[in-house]
């Protein structure tokens, strides 16, 4: 039986990636709320409500909405905050 070869975890620095910017594509979905969906563009993309609306009906008319973010200092992405984003 053949052992499968195991490597050691790379370590990348993205620190020059996001300095850049980044976007976010966020697609419909039958599961998550409204109400939910405009919640995580103000936890996790930092939009205030007013955008966070904007975008929720774009994803939910459209079937699809890009955030745009400049920097972003100590953004993490959660999981819980991420789920809907994926």
């Amino acid at each position: 039986m053949d052992v499968p070869q195991v490597f050691p975890e790379e370590k990348t620095d993205l620190s020059e990636a996001f300095a850049k910017g980044w976007r976010v594509v966020v697609w419909n979905d039958p599961v998550n709320l409204m109400s939910y969906v405009v919640f995580v563009f103000q936890k996790v993309l930092g939009f205030d409500e007013s955008k966070a609306k904007k975008h929720m009906l774009e994803v939910h008319e459209q079937g699809q909405s890009v955030g745009r973010s400049r920097r972003v200092k100590n953004r993490s992405f959660s999981a819980i905050g991420c789920r809907s984003l994926v």
